[in-house]
């Protein structure tokens, strides 16, 4: 039986403004081939907004072959000087789980 890849790298890629969002599609096909030998295990597209920007965050989990893996605990990161979403006045961010890649 082949044993599961572990997840041992994460790059988060966002834009707000309309002209960052155009070119994000170029910017995470840059990165991808300039980081051909790794694995990509699932990706994670988030959206939200609020009467004057809209972001849009993808975020690409994967493998990087070779990489040793350490277990920590997970860091999750606030904004000191920004609220969360849910807090702020922008509503809920609109998550979409897209399919895995194996």
């Amino acid at each position: 039986m082949k044993e599961e890849m572990q997840i041992n790298g994460i790059e988060v890629f966002s834009a707000t403004k309309a002209k960052e969002r155009e070119q994000l599609g170029e910017q995470i096909t840059t990165w991808l081939k300039s980081n051909s030998h790794i694995t990509i295990l699932d990706k994670l597209v988030t959206q939200s907004s609020d009467s004057e920007f809209h972001c849009v965050t993808i975020t690409i989990f994967y493998n990087d072959n070779g990489k040793a893996v350490t277990k920590k605990e997970p860091h999750v990161f606030q904004d000191p000087h920004r609220p969360p979403p849910s807090r702020n006045g922008m509503g809920p961010a609109v998550t979409h789980r897209m399919g895995t890649s194996r």
